[in-house]
């Protein structure tokens, strides 16, 4: 498998209608942008009890550039997130809670400026982007990126 620029992070625990809504959106987008040889997507199921391992599986075995963990016993939530975030093996990473959204084309403008901004250091999410049942909170239009520099180097905001 060639090397990712970008691992996009799912730490979930028993929200499998969720997970499933996020990973449709995220798939739809690098099979149309052409990015499933650039990015990884990494699911790390906190030790679900409902059928998040049978929908992540079923996708997975369709979408190579999809990652599993299944943790056998839950290990709380922030111990997810960070191992979530240690699996990750692309150069770049982005963490999503299975309730957030990345706006369609967003995944080819980030990958894209992650091609010729090298020096890239931090990915800034300030969309407050999240799902719910009737809708989305806190939807705004987030594109273009904002793009700033900083010691770092540069980061964006979506």
């Amino acid at each position: 498998m060639p090397h990712k620029i970008l691992t996009i992070s799912i730490p979930t625990w028993n929200r499998a209608n969720l997970v499933k809504e996020l990973l449709d959106e995220l798939i739809a987008q690098l099979i149309q942008y052409g990015l499933s040889e650039e990015i990884e997507i990494l699911v790390s199921n906190n030790g679900s009890e409902d059928n998040t391992h049978e929908v992540v599986e079923e996708l997975r075995a369709q979408h190579s550039f999809i990652t599993y963990n299944r943790n056998t016993t839950n290990i709380g939530g922030n111990p997810n997130v960070m191992l979530s975030m240690q699996l990750a093996s692309a150069d770049y990473l982005i963490v999503l809670g299975d309730d957030d959204r990345i706006k369609d084309g967003s995944l080819k403008r980030i990958v894209d400026f992650l091609k010729t901004h090298a020096d890239a250091g931090l990915v800034v999410d300030s969309s407050n982007f999240k799902k719910k049942i009737n809708g989305y909170v806190g939807a705004k239009d987030f594109l273009p990126l904002q793009i700033a520099s900083c010691q770092f180097g540069f980061f964006f905001v979506l």
